[in-house]
């Protein structure tokens, strides 16, 4: 039997509100998981904007890495979808960051999924 690692919250966020697909509010969503969980940004996060006419590809995508792991969003405009990868190695309550999460990016319907690694 192996030790659990970390773990991993998996987000798919439909029906957002595209005005929340900024460099500013992905910064300021990503200071309210590191406050929620009590774990440090290292540096600033690293920013990648798609103008492309690709629906899986039009939007921005951000990687912020935290003392205990990462945080990687792809927030793309013309699916109104937000994809969220919040990895940590350290114990947090999946339920209330995807709250938080749905409540932020003003989602109507997502997913959330837990991986346990080993």
């Amino acid at each position: 039997m192996s030790k659990i690692y970390g773990t991993e919250l998996i987000l798919d966020l439909h029906e957002c509100d595209i005005s929340t697909f900024t460099q500013e509010s992905l910064d300021e969503y990503i200071d309210k998981i590191c406050s929620l969980v009590a774990i440090h940004r290292h540096d600033k996060p690293l920013f990648w904007i798609d103008k492309s006419d690709d629906p899986r590809l039009c939007g921005i995508s951000v990687l912020q890495f935290i003392s205990v792991s990462n945080i990687t969003i792809h927030a793309l405009d013309l699916l109104k979808t937000v994809y969220i990868n919040f990895f940590a190695c350290t114990d947090f309550d999946a339920q209330v960051i995807e709250k938080m999460s749905k409540e932020h990016f003003g989602s109507r319907e997502g997913t959330a999924r837990v991986i346990e690694r080993a």
